[in-house]
């Protein structure tokens, strides 16, 4: 559910689907399960025959699973939920969440929480094919080889060798000594493959009809506002599209930001830019600059 600020949401509709969901179920359960319940997935046999009729099962049939599971780490993260069973991934309600079962207030949650950057995606997916992988060659249920939670605190903090791995008691010795390797493996590739995705989805992207009518119009002189009255779209999506096209190098856009942005500015927005730990958002509250010429000086610096 979205709220007022744009840089955050409430999510108490679904923690509530997902804490009443624990309650009602008469033993634990782990992430995976507990989203089947309320997303009303009957897919597979599930445990137990009545939990088709909990009054949860269904309610958050229009949530995707992505957003389920990040919420639900999310919760567990800011102890909303504790694990009950490390072996399994079970999970159980905290007293912070009996006070949101019987509180009338939002709970709120940044919109940048809930998101899976591309190489968290990556290596989320890398992780299961592997975790797949071990328990066919095993003959093992998937949960008994890595839960999901060991699955995120692996995401979350990306070790860098073996010795690493088995502090963290992600699996058994015995399965470390055989597979921890090929997890290492995918944790280091992670970031590097995220890029080579982006890259082919972007140019697979501005191939698209949407694209070159865009590219075509800048190329016969209109401006970005020319483009987004004939395409009716926003100004911001010409912005974007055309940054994408020059990315990819479709077009070249260099000697046009030159000839309509001072080059002091530009300077200025390379040099805010080029410091640690700034944002997009750090330069547009301090340089003063209105969002057109900021996003266009940014292009042309990374250029």
């Amino acid at each position: 559910m979205e709220t007022n600020n744009e840089s955050m949401q409430n999510i108490k509709e679904e923690a509530m689907a997902i804490f009443k969901t624990i309650l009602l179920t008469k033993q634990v359960y782990a992430m995976n399960y507990l989203v089947r319940i309320v997303r009303g997935d009957k897919r597979f046999e599930l445990k137990k025959p009545e939990h088709e009729q909990l009054e949860t099962f269904g309610s958050m049939a229009n949530v995707n699973d992505y957003r389920l599971k990040n919420i639900i780490t999310w919760l567990l993260k800011n102890y909303y939920l504790n694990m009950v069973n490390l072996q399994y991934g079970s999970l159980g309600l905290t007293a912070k969440a009996f006070l949101v079962m019987h509180s009338e207030e939002d709970l709120l949650v940044g919109k940048k929480d809930l998101q899976m950057n591309a190489e968290t995606r990556v290596l989320s997916e890398s992780l299961k094919r592997i975790r797949k992988a071990i328990a066919e060659t095993e003959d093992r249920p998937v949960f008994s080889i890595f839960t999901d939670w060991s699955l995120q605190n692996m995401i979350d903090s990306k070790p860098q060798d073996i010795a690493t791995l088995k502090t963290m008691g992600v699996m058994n010795e015995a399965y470390t000594n055989s597979y921890g390797h090929l997890l290492i493996k995918a944790i280091k590739g992670a970031k590097e493959e995220s890029i080579r995705q982006l890259q082919e989805d972007l140019q697979k992207r501005v191939k698209y009809p949407s694209y070159q009518a865009v590219k075509s119009l800048f190329l016969a002189g209109c401006s970005i506002e020319n483009i987004s009255e004939t395409r009716q779209i926003k100004q911001d999506t010409v912005l974007s599209y055309l940054g994408d096209l020059h990315r990819t190098g479709e077009i070249d856009m260099k000697p046009w930001i030159a000839e309509r942005i001072d080059g002091k500015i530009l300077q200025k927005v390379a040099d805010f830019l080029g410091q640690e730990q700034v944002t997009f958002r750090d330069a547009y509250r301090e340089l003063g600059l209105d969002y057109q010429t900021l996003v266009l000086s940014k292009l042309y610096a990374n250029s």
